[in-house]
């Protein structure tokens, strides 16, 4: 028994004597290895700095996309979301964020109206590399000054340093502010066409700063952002003045329409004119643009107007100047006939005057015709050249016949006519 301990003992020992030498032999030949490039240190210094981070930063990070250096992607929208329907007076905000791998810029937001007109709303310098959107708002329809019933389009743009843009965009559907019901209590005139309007006391204040409480000072502090003026539009408000109604009144057109004679039949909704409280939908007023004055529908007397307030931008067809349809003139006439127009002259609005003129033997830009007319269309074969009227022909020769059109907004066309006026030999 202690032989054979003796004997494994010795093997162990014989064992680990190999396993130094073996070692011995390693080492020396990483050290020759080593010692023959200098230039390879056992570890470098960057070697000691790398040290692996394990904390949820770094575990955040490496979930991030990868981005390319040098390489701008863009700015893009993280679950962006704006509200589709709202009130009148409701602060509107999104909901959200926007991002970019370099820097933002820019956020803008532009408002479209029912009409059609853009406003904006929001253009302000942003930075960072991303922006929580919840802190851009708009204070409602109503502090807007553009409350109509109806689809706005909310615009929202963003640029980033490299001027690189995105933009998406949302619709608001807002519900009539305040329909016209006949004989509903609607409140005293100025009540009722700011309900109208929306509300917003900082565009139309209370009255009752004056002594008098009148109707008629909205004309002077009332003010929807698309200024005023003497002619009526779509939507505006009819301010009447203390000279005929003591307090004054106002109301809201609706639609109008433009007359032959320059006047305008408005379509007025309106409360309180029978000082009762109550609601007068579709009444017809006509205004007369050149004395300010206005006469409503069953009544002689005319009252004066102040002005109107606008709510948005004048999308009424605008008057064009009046047009000829195939106007001809004989350019051969043999004395002492007559030669005859033809075709029409047409406007859009009305037509209001006709006139000729001639240049020839007899002396030049000589009148010969000023004919008032009325309507859309005029035949011209009631006008003529007479080779025989002595007062500007009568002779042989050259004339320059000009013909003259106005319309009822004093707006002219003229059509010259060239005529060689031969004795019958």
């Amino acid at each position: 028994m202690i032989r054979n301990l003796n004997s494994i003992k010795n093997k162990h020992v014989i064992f680990a004597a190999a396993v130094i030498i073996l070692l011995i032999i390693y080492c020396f030949k990483d050290i020759s290895s080593a010692s023959s490039n200098k230039s390879a240190p056992l570890m470098s210094e960057s070697d000691l700095l790398k040290v692996k981070d394990f904390s949820e930063t770094a575990a955040e990070s490496s979930a991030l996309p990868v981005i390319i250096p040098e390489v701008d992607k863009g700015p893009w929208f993280r679950s962006v979301y704006l509200s589709d329907a709202v009130s009148l007076s409701e602060k509107i905000c999104f909901t959200g964020s926007v991002n970019d791998d370099f820097r933002l810029k820019n956020i803008k937001v532009v408002v479209r109206t029912p009409a059609g007109s853009g406003f904006e709303v929001i253009n302000e310098s942003i930075s960072g590399t991303s922006i929580d959107l919840s802190e851009f708002c708009i204070d409602g329809i109503d502090s807007l000054h553009k409350g109509r019933e109806g689809d706005y389009a909310i615009i929202l743009v963003v640029t980033d340093s490299a001027n690189q843009v995105i933009s998406k965009t949302f619709y608001i559907s807002v519900p009539s502010r305040h329909s016209c019901q006949q004989d509903m209590h609607g409140g005293q005139c100025v009540n009722y066409v700011r309900r109208f309007f929306g509300g917003g006391y900082d565009l139309m204040p209370g009255l009752c700063i004056y002594e008098d409480c009148g109707a008629y000072h909205a004309w002077d502090v009332w003010d929807l952002g698309y200024g005023k003026g003497h002619l009526p539009r779509e939507n505006s408000i009819l301010i009447m003045d203390k000279e005929t109604l003591q307090f004054g009144h106002v109301a809201v057109v609706l639609k109008l329409k433009r007359n032959a004679d320059k006047t305008y039949t408005l379509t007025v909704c309106e409360s309180n004119w029978d000082r009762d409280e109550l609601i007068d939908c579709n009444i017809r007023y006509t205004y007369f643009p050149e004395t300010s004055k206005v006469i409503r529908e069953g009544r002689s007397k005319s009252y004066d107007v102040a002005g109107f307030i606008y709510s948005d931008i004048d999308n009424s067809p605008k008057d064009v100047p009046p047009e000829y349809e195939n106007a001809a003139l004989p350019n051969l006439v043999i004395y002492p006939d007559k030669a005859y127009f033809r075709g029409y002259a047409r406007d859009d609005v009305g037509l209001k005057e006709i006139k000729i003129e001639v240049s020839g033997p007899r002396g030049n830009k000589l009148p010969v015709v000023k004919r008032k007319v009325n309507g859309l269309s005029k035949d011209l074969s009631d006008f003529w050249f007479d080779s025989s009227n002595l007062e500007y022909a009568g002779v042989e020769g050259h004339y320059i016949v000009k013909l003259i059109i106005i319309d009822t907004n004093d707006q002219a066309r003229s059509r010259i006519f060239p005529v060689l006026v031969n004795s019958e030999n």
